[in-house]
């Protein structure tokens, strides 16, 4: 999970966000709920919200991510608007642009009609959730323990779940295969420093690397954290970082 910036809010909700309000909270008042109004009313007052102006924003605001889980979803999926305080129970933030977010079909039902403004849960749109989340091994966990907005994210989101488990599996696989080729180019440097050919072969795969574990990428938070976690890659680095400064004094 990291922290999305969704910027300005899109004209089609400049243009028509207050007109839409009126005639939900209408609807609402006239059904005594926002569940009690017939399906067909109700889905032409969600198609509202999944205007591609807005749905592509939001997509773009995280790279076509979940901001929950951060998969990407598949071809037979797509990411879909959440409100992060429900619309059933908050219809007045349903167009809304501070209230939506991008998120997988998944992560939007199982946090369904969570009340955030009862219960804290993590907005990535507002907070920075390196703040609040951790892992271990291939779990995601609360930095505190005692933390609800974390606590509540990961359990309402199940952020645990046994595809991100499996998922997190692969790209530790993956990245694995990128420490023990580092290791190898550390070993042949230690036989010669002024290997150059090994110090650009070394780079060469920390760009690769760090590619593959920017943050639009499937799962970035979870890549950075194993990364971190690794000397080996530290220790690379600080080779690359220091003959890069020894270069721009030549």
């Amino acid at each position: 999970m990291i922290k999305i910036n969704k910027g300005d809010k899109p004209d089609i909700l400049t243009q028509n966000s207050e007109q839409w309000t009126n005639e939900l909270l209408e609807l609402v008042k006239n059904y005594g709920s926002f569940t009690n109004i017939p399906e067909n009313l109700k889905k032409k007052m969600n198609s509202h919200y999944k205007h591609p102006d807005i749905l592509n924003k939001l997509s773009d605001a995280s790279n076509a991510k979940c901001a929950y889980c951060e998969c990407i979803p598949g071809e037979s999926s797509y990411i879909e608007v959440e409100h992060f305080e429900p619309k059933s129970l908050y219809p007045e933030k349903t167009y809304s642009w501070e209230n939506l977010l991008p998120a997988c079909s998944k992560c939007n039902r199982n946090k369904s009609n969570f009340d955030t403004r009862v219960k804290p849960m993590i907005n990535p749109s507002v907070d920075d959730p390196s703040g609040y989340l951790t892992y271990e091994f291939l779990s995601i966990k609360a930095i505190n323990n005692n933390d609800d907005k974390a606590n509540n994210t990961i359990n309402e989101c199940d952020l645990n779940r046994p595809s991100l488990i499996d998922a997190r599996s692969k790209i530790m696989t993956n990245l694995t295969l990128f420490i023990q080729r580092l290791e190898k180019c550390l070993k042949e440097l230690n036989k010669s420093n002024e290997n150059k050919k090994t110090i650009n072969m070394l780079s060469n795969i920390i760009d690769e690397l760090e590619i593959s574990i920017s943050s639009n990428k499937p799962y970035s938070s979870f890549c950075n954290w194993f990364m971190s976690q690794s000397p080996t890659y530290t220790k690379a680095k600080e080779i690359i970082n220091n003959n890069e400064k020894t270069n721009d004094f030549i």
